[in-house]
């Protein structure tokens, strides 16, 4: 999954030299971190598209690194089918993942067909 992100920038760019180049991870002067990827999963119900977006903010305290990670992670575990990168959305996205992250924890929003879940947990958590 991290490798088909990060290669994904390959097709807008037009080889891999140029795509492993980019930072899949935007840092703002605040610190805060974005990273957003737009993938065409293809099932048995027909192709849908779906973005994944994360943010941490600077008290998340995270490195960029396990950022990339986590993004990585979680995405992986949202995405069904043959999912493949694509540069931008083709028309409108049938999905939205979106991680948000702060100092005490992250939350999860999942929204599709008009409708948004959320699953919020605090860092402490993932320890027990």
């Amino acid at each position: 999954m991290l490798l088909a992100m990060i290669l994904s920038a390959a097709v807008a760019a037009g080889t891999t030299k140029a795509a492993l180049a980019e930072d899949l991870v935007t840092v703002a002067e605040d610190g805060t971190m974005t990273a957003t990827s737009i993938e065409l999963c293809k099932t048995s119900k027909g192709a849908k598209q779906i973005r994944l977006s994360a943010e941490a903010a600077p008290s998340t305290g995270i490195s960029r690194d396990n950022f990339v990670f986590l993004f990585a992670t979680m995405s992986a575990e949202f995405l069904e089918g043959d999912c493949k990168p694509i540069g931008e959305p083709i028309g409108e996205v049938d999905g939205d993942l979106k991680i948000s992250m702060n100092g005490t924890g992250f939350q999860i929003s999942v929204t599709a067909g008009g409708q948004t879940e959320r699953h919020s947990m605090t860092w402490d958590e993932l320890d027990d």
